[in-house]
């Protein structure tokens, strides 16, 4: 029997979003007559909280009432643009089959807002796989940061070395590896070699399967 859970992010592991977030921040912040390159989104920004993006983005601290009602629009422009256009990234649905048949506990660990990783599960039909979700909404330090993921721990009662992470973040990976978790990078958003290190990088799910993900472990973790 298995003794080790896993976690996955969301915005590119469990959907490709990228391009979709790219479009919503770019054309929000013009709104807000600012400016923001795709080469900015990608290298700096993908996979952090939007408090952290809105902080970096307007170059100031912005108060609560004022980032609330920030994220609140851009994350509904998100939603618009996104809704009927997400599809689980390629081979997880048959990974996510497979880990639940193994009973290993699985989770999502998102800097997303709960709104966006609730309405993400719904639209690929894959929230009946995951028994907990920790979103931004309930952390105070967003990636790399490893808070978000050290309470999805917590709330599937494995220690951090028993847990695997899937993410598609530089910072995302580094957050999990302070974690003291195993991780394994998806080069969706980003290239194999921009996300390489001592862990293995695969393009999506059709490259992973439960051996790899039992071979992350070493018998004194389980």
């Amino acid at each position: 029997m298995d003794n080790f859970a896993i976690i996955f992010d969301m915005d590119g592991v469990i959907a490709d979003t990228a391009e979709l977030h790219q479009k919503a921040w770019i054309d929000f912040v013009h709104k807000l007559g600012l400016q923001m390159s795709p080469e900015t989104f990608r290298t700096k920004l993908f996979g952090r909280a939007n408090r952290e993006i809105f902080n970096i983005v307007l170059d100031r601290q912005v108060d609560d009432e004022e980032l609330n009602e920030l994220i609140t629009k851009k994350e509904h422009l998100y939603r618009q643009y996104a809704q009927g256009k997400l599809k689980p990234l390629a081979g997880l649905e048959d990974f996510l089959k497979f880990a639940q048949a193994a009973n290993i506990p699985m989770a999502v660990a998102s800097s997303a807002p709960q709104i966006n990783v609730e309405f993400t599960l719904r639209e690929t039909n894959l929230a009946t796989y995951f028994l907990h979700i920790t979103s931004a909404d309930e952390v105070e330090r967003g990636k790399p940061d490893p808070q978000i993921f050290e309470i999805t721990a917590q709330k599937l009662g494995f220690a951090p070395q028993q847990c695997l992470v899937f993410e598609d973040s530089y910072a995302g990976l580094k957050a999990a590896q302070k974690a003291n978790m195993k991780v394994i990078g998806i080069a969706s958003t980003h290239t194999a070699d921009y996300l390489s290190g001592d862990y293995p990088v695969v393009k999506d799910f059709t490259e992973v399967d439960l051996k790899l993900a039992r071979k992350q472990f070493d018998k004194e973790d389980l």
